[in-house]
């Protein structure tokens, strides 16, 4: 009989945690509506594309150490350029194709929401921010957005740069072939 209700008891939590699960997706659809999510997507990549420029400033310094033709380094550098503006072209549809920003932000909201909200809190939040529920949300907004924000960048900031290495050592490849 006690291994019973704790099955039940298991069973029942289980299925709550599921419910919940089912409405904070859909409470975070309603709050990050897709153009909200490109934004933020562009924001991010715009901070990861200055940093790449400013590596491959370096890298192309360290490239052309050797290089004392003014001429050919002008030439090699203008090259350099086309190279990385066409990498960085890459790169954006590689970041856009191969992150899903809702999947991330659905994973770093997800307990913050759990915890504070129950599975009635939920439902009503679904119907109608104007309820008690409505105005905990409104005042716990900012601060999830803040720690969300800090969160998703710890985790985008690996795989975009991951990805950035990728494109970048092709670039220096096809610079290298091209000389």
């Amino acid at each position: 009989m006690k291994h019973l209700l704790l099955l039940l008891l298991f069973l029942n939590i289980s299925n709550s945690a599921s419910q919940k699960k089912i409405y904070i997706t859909k409470i975070l659809k309603k709050l990050y509506k897709k153009k909200s999510i490109k934004k933020q997507q562009e924001q991010l990549f715009t901070q990861i594309e200055s940093n790449i420029q400013k590596g491959n400033e370096l890298l192309f310094d360290d490239l052309m150490e050797w290089e004392k033709d003014i001429t050919n380094l002008q030439e090699k550098y203008t090259f350099f350029k086309q190279l990385e503006r066409k990498s960085l072209k890459k790169l954006k549809v590689q970041f856009i194709n191969e992150i899903d920003i809702f999947q991330l932000i659905l994973k770093v909201n997800f307990h913050l929401y759990n915890k504070a909200f129950t599975l009635s809190e939920l439902k009503t939040l679904l119907n109608f921010y104007n309820t008690k529920a409505g105005m905990k949300i409104i005042k716990l907004a900012p601060k999830f957005v803040s720690k969300s924000q800090k969160l998703l960048s710890e985790r985008l900031i690996p795989i975009a740069t991951k990805i950035a290495t990728k494109v970048q050592k092709e670039m220096v490849q096809e610079f290298i072939n091209a000389e």
